[in-house]
């Protein structure tokens, strides 16, 4: 069944809300992220803290739920400290090879794979 990111949040408090939620009105949903937010109260990796993602199929559904708790989803962040791993995380979660991997791996195969091109380019380039 295919996910939908909805939500990010840094509140264990926020979270739990609405895991029961979810639970209660039988939404599929999957959490990303929260152990390090359970450890540290703080994102790590670069997320704001843990996403939140539901079945496709239930996503309107599920932002009923959200704005039901009072949850707001039309805010944007408006400093992201962490702009490039975000980018990085959101484009390859697009890769079906890599978008089950936890981000940390997703970095370092990118980062080897671009060293790897960047080394055969400039072999290339020498001989």
């Amino acid at each position: 069944m295919p996910y939908q990111r909805i939500y990010e949040t840094s509140s264990v408090q926020e979270l739990s809300m609405i895991k029961i939620s979810f639970d209660d009105c039988g939404i599929g949903y999957r959490t990303m992220y929260e152990h390090s937010l359970q450890i540290a109260q703080v994102g790590a990796l670069g997320n704001h803290g843990a996403v939140i993602e539901v079945d496709e199929a239930q996503y309107d559904e599920a932002k009923d739920i959200l704005a039901s708790l009072g949850i707001r989803l039309d805010y944007h962040v408006k400093e992201d400290r962490f702009a490039f791993i975000s980018k990085l995380d959101h484009l390859t979660q697009k890769m079906p090879v890599l978008q089950n991997l936890p981000l940390g791996y997703r970095v370092l195969i990118v980062i080897g794979v671009s060293i790897l091109v960047l080394t055969i380019l400039v072999f290339l380039l020498i001989s």
